[in-house]
């Protein structure tokens, strides 16, 4: 637990005003408003200390990449998920965007694409397109299981390719 409680205790004091704003942002608006939420969020975590090199500090300390991967997501879904429960927003549709938001933020980041800017334009283009036939795949609008899967999908691709530093096929270092 001491990995955990080294990484919360970093998030927190360097980030600690983005968790309460996030968290008052996102008890309210819709759908598309609480993935954007959930990216400001989360771009802020993993994806942009991989992009200033910060993570090479985290991994500095005996702290294996995927520890850093799933800390980051369930301390940011911890911040947001209690914020949900506050509101009349459903529940399970909460869980299911976060891990959406968080592996286009990391797989974007860790390719160098930026940690904002493509997961918004990914973002933006499932949510006009989710009242099309998309809708049935799409992560956000959840009309059918094929969006939690791709979500799913996604994540455990994330998590294996910044796990394994891009090396998918050698493994994890557990």
């Amino acid at each position: 637990m001491k990995a955990f409680e080294a990484i919360l205790h970093r998030n927190f004091r360097e980030k600690g005003w983005r968790f309460f704003l996030t968290f008052l942002a996102f008890m309210i608006g819709g759908r598309w408003w609480r993935a954007f939420v959930a990216l400001l969020l989360f771009s802020h975590l993993l994806p942009k200390d991989i992009e200033t090199s910060e993570e090479e500090i985290l991994l500095s300390l005996p702290l294996r990449r995927w520890e850093i991967f799933l800390y980051d997501f369930i301390q940011g879904s911890g911040i947001l998920l209690l914020s949900a429960t506050f509101s009349s927003f459903d529940f399970i549709k909460s869980i299911l965007i976060l891990p959406y938001v968080y592996a286009i933020t990391v797989l974007s980041s860790y390719y160098k694409k930026g940690n904002f800017i493509l997961p918004l334009i990914v973002i933006t283009l499932d949510s006009l397109f989710s009242h099309t036939a998309w809708g049935y795949f799409s992560p956000l609008a959840q009309r059918s299981v094929f969006g939690a899967l791709i979500t799913i999908v996604l994540f455990v691709l994330a998590f294996l390719v910044y796990s394994t530093d891009g090396k998918i096929g050698e493994g994890i270092s557990w």
